[in-house]
């Protein structure tokens, strides 16, 4: 960690602040909308009303995390201990709301305003779930049907994507990215062509996203001479199978 941070300080410290800077928005990806909403206020209202204990082990352990996560890239998943902190803070707001309302009918309706809220939430969650797992289904299949009729003899296909490479019954080479396309042939050429059989590069609009330094594989036009499509997806902008030929 200290050989990347001495690299080059003033750089990383500017992406560390702004990556800092536009934290609490991202946080906000771990509770669906439109509770999130509520979140900072009920954390408000739980430190106001924590034991002393309790307080300072939250305020300590907690940024404390934030701030080694905040060196690595961005992921939700890295800041799932989060999650349970925000749901008692909903629950504490809910319950101080609820309580503090002087009136029954008051206090009845403010129920039902967090039991729909929870309702809304709990439906955009089903409805995201859905549409992630299922986002990849269009392209998947017609990367199989292209596959297919390359008849291929012990493939391996190079990318991010595990199931990908299952789905089609392929080799798997997990690619872990780079600065630039000499980095990308050097993790390729790591192992013989031998070992793998015939080794290829699969990119697709979810390559492009994580791996925008590797953006010249998009176009068949602007990838190294050292990679050869043989497969494309209909749709421009698509995915794109490229033969590796060191």
């Amino acid at each position: 960690v200290l050989d990347v941070i001495l690299h080059d300080p003033v750089a990383i410290s500017k992406q560390y602040v702004r990556d800092l800077f536009v934290l609490p928005a991202k946080l906000s990806e771990l509770i669906a909308y439109p509770l999130n909403m509520l979140v900072f206020p009920g954390l408000f209202l739980l430190v106001a009303r924590a034991r002393p204990i309790f307080l300072a082990f939250l305020l300590i352990v907690t940024p404390t995390q934030i701030l080694l996560l905040n060196l690595k890239t961005f992921e939700v998943r890295y800041y799932l201990f989060l999650a349970p902190l925000f749901s008692v803070a909903l629950v504490a707001l809910a319950t101080y709301i609820v309580e503090y309302s002087r009136r029954d009918f008051r206090r009845f309706g403010m129920a039902i305003t967090f039991v729909g809220l929870l309702t809304l939430s709990f439906l955009i969650v089903v409805r995201e779930s859905y549409r992630n797992i299922h986002a990849q289904d269009a392209e998947l299949s017609e990367f199989r049907t292209s596959f297919d009729k390359l008849e291929l003899a012990d493939p391996m296909i190079a990318g991010r994507k595990l199931q990908l490479a299952k789905h089609v019954g392929a080799k798997f080479l997990q690619l872990r990215g780079g600065s630039s396309l000499n980095d990308l042939k050097k993790a390729l050429a790591a192992g013989s062509a031998d070992e793998y059989g015939q080794l290829f590069v699969y990119f697709g609009p979810g390559e492009a996203a994580h791996w925008p330094q590797f953006g010249a594989l998009s176009d068949p036009k602007t990838a190294p001479q050292w990679l050869t499509p043989v497969a494309q997806g209909k749709s421009a902008g698509g995915w794109i199978l490229y033969r590796v030929e060191l």
